[in-house]
């Protein structure tokens, strides 16, 4: 199968899960407002250093809710600037944001989003895959896990990638971004 296939059927498959969620939820509410700002959340175990990361802000936040109140799923969208810090050495990176998250939250507790654009920043904390991973990535990125409080993976039991990536770990030693 190509490239251009697997990201098409991966996408399609994704679409499917994001719309399928909410329509079990009758009667949602919605609420559009700036995605909250996350300033010095310090990311550990994921790299062989600490990363401090920070979001300059510019993206939007849509909540839907059953008609009891309970949050269904939440979208993330718009463009932003992350920073990204090396607390070993000091070595920052700024990643552009540009793409559309999914988060449609499951009755167990977890969370399966969607993450669609050309450039974004992708997390496995390694908790239960026990292979740590912070990308920066052009693509889909398909995940299922439980959410921090600063919208971040805190845990991920299963995650495909379809698209470009780039290890973040790897760009904070070198400061050398590979090319999307």
């Amino acid at each position: 199968m190509s490239r251009r296939s697997t990201v098409s059927l991966l996408a399609s498959m994704a679409l499917a899960v994001v719309i399928a969620a909410p329509a079990s939820a009758a009667k949602t509410s919605t609420k559009v407002e700036p995605l909250p700002l996350v300033q010095g959340h310090v990311i550990e175990d994921v790299c062989e250093f600490p990363v401090e990361y920070t979001d300059r802000g510019g993206r939007v936040l849509t909540t839907r809710y059953d008609r009891a109140g309970r949050i269904v799923s939440q979208t993330i969208s718009g463009t932003s600037i992350v920073e990204l810090t090396n607390l070993a050495t000091k070595t920052t990176e700024s990643f552009e944001i540009d793409e559309v998250q999914t988060i449609v939250y499951r009755r167990d507790g977890t969370v399966n989003v969607v993450q669609l654009g050309s450039s974004g920043i992708a997390i496995d904390p390694g908790t239960s895959t026990r292979t740590p991973d912070l990308v920066w990535y052009g693509g889909l990125v398909v995940s299922r896990g439980t959410l921090d409080r600063s919208f971040l993976l805190a845990d991920v039991t299963r995650q495909s990638r379809v698209g470009v990536e780039g290890d973040i770990c790897d760009i904070l030693v070198t400061g050398l971004k590979t090319r999307h």
